[in-house]
């Protein structure tokens, strides 16, 4: 067998579900992504774009020959314990904890075996990776702009391999307005902040994925007019997976991949209790939400799990909320925890409000108890 077939059935061997192979040509895209303050690229540590929507792999590694995509079937890798009234549980998107972990250890199969002959190659984050499986054949990329396949949806964790062996390559001219979604706009009517436009662009600023993190408009602190969309998700919505009609008959995966030796915090649900983080230190947090989600940021976990609650109209969260507005050290953390008391809307929620606004002294935390407190019919 050639080099090329070799790597593929090593792939195989290790439960790599996908592979596609181009030649280390630039990648031409388009551009979807647009951003209020700067245009946004997909370079995090190597700036890969050398001119507009181009994308050079040798920029990566200058000797470059190919790049490799390989992909896997993540749905059901999640751990989720559906939320109850006595226990509102809050979301974790679901390619969070994976996101790092399979990529990079997937890479590291194609690395391995093509180090064996004697060949170099890379794993990167910096190149447009869902572009290159498009067009070396893996997947289509939908109206959502996530690369789905007819077999796994769009549940596919790309990972992106740049090396100097001379393998088979599968580039196609790809079409970026070819899917299948045709007249169906199901995410773009379901997108909680309205981030997708009717022309295909994507509104980076404004997207919930970005805002979880207290990326985009959220970077100096989720605006007001977001709290009653964040739903229940902690970090890294998966919104536009969940609700597109490609993945609805998917079945789950059984069991982690071969390929994967470190699978941190396997213990530790995606679907994490909300009470406990709202008042959380630093230290209990670890304990409570996996790395790969808190490394985004504690607090944004904790204000993230004040909006769920209040969206849930958890009844039994109404005294940790309470503490949050009295005791709680940021400003931000206790007006959000006012406002969703008024979404709560019981008796005892409005008891706290009442309370809470005799002792506040902040302007801004006052004005916000006096709205949740105007939620209530008067008596």
């Amino acid at each position: 067998m050639s080099l090329t077939q070799n790597l593929i059935q090593r792939t195989r061997e290790w439960e790599i579900d996908l592979i596609t192979i181009g030649d280390a040509r630039p990648v031409h895209t388009k551009t979807y992504l647009v951003s209020r303050e700067t245009p946004y690229r997909c370079g995090q540590r190597v700036h890969t774009e050398v001119e507009v929507d181009v994308f050079d792999p040798k920029v990566v590694l200058p000797t470059a020959r190919s790049v490799i995509m390989l992909g896997v079937y993540t749905n059901g890798l999640d751990t989720i314990i559906p939320t109850t009234p006595d226990t509102p549980r809050g979301k974790i998107g679901p390619w969070t904890r994976i996101y790092s972990y399979l990529s990079e250890q997937m890479g590291d199969i194609a690395i391995e075996f093509l180090a064996e002959s004697g060949y170099r190659s890379v794993f990167t984050n910096d190149l447009p990776y869902r572009a290159i499986a498009a067009q070396t054949g893996m997947g289509k990329i939908s109206r959502n702009h996530f690369l789905y396949t007819k077999e796994f949806g769009s549940y596919i964790r790309l990972s992106c391999v740049v090396t100097d062996a001379p393998l088979e390559t599968t580039y196609t001219d790809y079409d970026f307005t070819a899917n299948e979604c045709g007249s169906c706009r199901i995410c773009e009517r379901n997108c909680p902040t309205r981030s997708m436009c009717e022309d295909g662009t994507y509104l980076y600023d404004q997207c919930l994925h970005q805002l979880l993190q207290g990326k985009g408009d959220a970077k100096h602190g989720l605006p007001r007019k977001y709290w009653g969309v964040t739903e229940s998700y902690l970090m890294r919505t998966g919104k536009c997976l969940e609700i597109c009609r490609l993945n609805r008959n998917l079945v789950p995966r059984q069991s982690i991949p071969r390929f994967v030796k470190v699978f941190p915090e396997i213990d530790l649900p995606d679907s994490p209790e909300l009470i406990p983080i709202v008042m959380a230190t630093d230290a209990e947090m670890e304990k409570i939400v996996p790395y790969n989600c808190w490394k985004y940021g504690k607090n944004h976990i904790r204000q993230n799990a004040i909006l769920a609650l209040g969206q849930q109209k958890a009844k039994n969260a109404v005294n940790v909320l309470e503490a949050c507005v009295n005791t709680c050290e940021h400003p931000l953390n206790a007006r959000m925890a006012a406002w969703s008391l008024g979404e709560i809307g019981t008796i005892e929620a409005r008891q706290a409000l009442e309370k809470a606004l005799k002792a506040a002294t902040s302007e801004e935390l006052q004005e916000e108890l006096r709205n949740s407190l105007s939620k209530f019919s008067k008596e």
